[in-house]
């Protein structure tokens, strides 16, 4: 291994509270870096089941169709902040118990822009032990966003028929983070841009939300594009 590697090692899991493996895999992330200069760039969206399991229509993220940039979503319908960020997942089971957090792995240092929408299973405890804590939202919101070294646009999760005050407290905590942090940037408040009536199931957006969604979003990524190049 390379000289001082095992260190570096050492620290990067001592400070994420990640297995020695992960870290490994953290750190060959980081070292591939950004992507070449005239790469195709890379939007990297992490989520919920509201990016990744739109129920057979293409999500709001598929709908973005930014020229020249190319889509790599990793959201894991299910899961919660939490999962993004648990330091020693289960090995196998739904991506929400094998740990989405493992997801990000071989992508950390490569995307040129970053797309979290997370907080809905929180608002109502889907399989977890319960509802999260708005403070306990922001700190697995923290430790996301702090993976990363490209520009985290976060944007407020829509609105649902079980949870909304919930997600209006996370809002505020999402705005608390993007206001400390100098590369996060505040996407989409869906909270208030998405009609309730767009919801096909109380939860997750119909076809026309998702078109509504990106809509929305589309000029968010690519003046993030933009600033990044």
């Amino acid at each position: 291994m390379i000289p001082g590697t095992c260190r570096k090692v050492r620290r990067l899991a001592r400070s994420q509270g990640m297995s020695a493996l992960r870290a490994v895999a953290s750190l060959l992330g980081l070292l591939l870096g950004s992507p070449a200069a005239g790469a195709e760039p890379i939007l990297l969206a992490v989520g919920d089941s509201l990016m990744a399991d739109p129920g057979g229509v293409p999500s709001f993220v598929e709908r973005l169709e930014i020229p020249g940039a190319r889509l790599v979503n990793l959201a894991c319908a299910g899961a919660s902040s939490a999962d993004w960020v648990r330091a020693d997942p289960a090995t196998t089971g739904p991506c929400y118990e094998a740990g989405a957090a493992s997801r990000l792995d071989a992508w950390l240092g490569r995307p040129a822009v970053v797309l979290v929408l997370i907080g809905s299973n929180d608002s109502y405890g889907f399989m977890e032990p319960g509802v999260t804590p708005p403070a306990q939202y922001r700190r697995n919101l923290e430790r996301l966003v702090a993976r990363f070294r490209a520009p985290v646009v976060v944007s407020v999760p829509p609105p649902n028929r079980v949870a909304t005050p919930m997600l209006a407290a996370y809002r505020d905590e999402i705005l608390g983070v993007v206001a400390a942090h100098d590369h996060v940037f505040l996407g989409v408040d869906f909270l208030a841009e998405l009609p309730l009536e767009r919801l096909r199931d109380g939860v997750h957006p119909d076809a026309e939300g998702h078109s509504l969604m990106a809509e929305r979003l589309r000029p968010v990524v690519i003046e993030r594009l933009a600033a990044s190049r």
